[in-house]
């Protein structure tokens, strides 16, 4: 166990993983996200993530982690704070938490080595705790996010546009245009598909257990029969909601209830 932590990765602060997710908060905005939460100010956050790095460095990670989740909470949601909390967590002996933010990392950068490297590695330390794998043209769709399907829609939509317009202020041009013209059409067509079907995969509603060993019922009621104990770091699928509790998918022995404060729920 002590090996295998050690193999982590030390927390990275680099301006790649900080910058990583702008496209997420760049339509947020352009869609008028009036529920976000204020962020802190840049010198503020940036003081705060240096804090909990520094206390990372000196072993003291449960404190690390709380200290991440400070920004967190204020507001904060970037590659590197997730991966950093995912390792915090991770040393801090919360496999199930640690998962959870490697997960938010991944959705924000779903190709990162590091995220994915230590996603695998907190997997392996909760046996069985990982989804099935998805078949192969599941994760071809999903190689790339939404996010990114969007913006290469759109890109190549402008392209065609602008071979259009320039095609129509100068006619003299078209015959020269045509080709690239009917072939970004092609491509923008294709890219729509594409974009709804990655739409269409989306899974649904994903947990997992973060809060001690959850136990999994045959109904929303404590009294009700159960069926079996999940560890923290499963991962289960969200079915429905009710009265403070989840009904899931995803464990060994089948669906059933678990209480929600067991759990932390990923966004679709």
């Amino acid at each position: 166990m002590n090996f295998a932590l050690s193999l982590l990765r030390r927390a990275g602060g680099n301006a790649r993983r900080l910058c990583a997710s702008w496209p997420v908060a760049l339509l947020l905005l352009l869609a008028g996200g009036g529920g976000l939460r204020a962020a802190p100010a840049p010198a503020d956050r940036d003081a705060a993530f240096a804090e909990a790095k520094l206390l990372y460095e000196q072993g003291a990670y449960a404190q690390a982690a709380q200290a991440f989740e400070r920004l967190w909470t204020n507001g904060v949601s970037t590659v590197a704070l997730h991966f950093n909390l995912g390792n915090a967590w991770l040393k801090a002996g919360k496999p199930g938490r640690a998962i959870f933010h490697y997960r938010l990392a991944r959705r924000l950068a779903p190709r990162d080595r590091d995220v994915r490297a230590n996603l695998r590695l907190a997997r392996t330390l909760v046996a069985g705790s990982a989804p099935p794998r998805a078949s192969w043209w599941r994760r071809a769709f999903q190689f790339f996010t939404l996010d990114e399907w969007t913006w290469a829609v759109t890109g190549a939509l402008w392209l065609w546009m602008l071979l259009r317009a320039a095609g129509f202020l100068r006619p003299e041009w078209w015959p020269r245009l045509r080709p690239g013209a009917r072939g970004m059409a092609v491509v923008t067509v294709t890219l729509a598909v594409g974009l709804g079907v990655a739409w269409s995969l989306r899974p649904r509603r994903e947990a997992v257990v973060v809060n001690g060993e959850a136990v999994l019922r045959h109904g929303p009621l404590e009294q009700s029969q159960a069926i079996q104990t999940l560890k923290p770091g499963r991962e289960l699928e969200v079915v429905e909601r009710q009265g403070g509790w989840a009904r899931v998918d995803g464990a060994p022995r089948g669906s059933g209830w678990v209480r929600e404060d067991h759990l932390a729920f990923l966004p679709r």
